[in-house]
């Protein structure tokens, strides 16, 4: 059962909610590139003796090629999950499911912010 929300609250929600949503949508632009540089540490990590750390591997030709690779898939991916949250929060604004998504997401990009911490 979803109860309908009066003006003012709903106005308030509808506020709160695009600020959540912006503040997501920025850190997770932010994180496209923690998450490009994740992953060629842990390239350089696995490759059998090749390259002798990841300063090396940067002055490399492959490192171009494969950094901006990484920019360009995190980057769709990332339009898609603001794209479509956006929708969802519009569609759903004040309901759980929608603050549930919050929490996904947000839980997602704490994740990324630790990982580096692992690795």
């Amino acid at each position: 059962m979803v109860q309908e929300l009066d003006k003012t609250t709903r106005r308030r929600v509808m506020i709160v909610t695009f600020c959540l949503w912006l503040i997501t949508a920025v850190i997770g632009f932010w994180q496209i590139e923690l998450v490009r540089d994740l992953m060629l540490r842990l390239l350089v990590r696995f490759t059998p003796a090749g390259l002798p750390n990841y300063e090396a591997f940067r002055q490399t030709q492959v490192e171009g090629g494969l950094s901006a690779l990484l920019v360009i898939v995190t980057a769709v991916i990332w339009i898609v999950v603001i794209i479509g949250s956006a929708e969802y929060h519009r569609t759903r604004l004040g309901q759980p499911g929608s603050w549930q998504l919050f929490a996904a997401i947000i839980g997602v990009e704490i994740a990324i912010f630790a990982l580096p911490l692992f690795i």
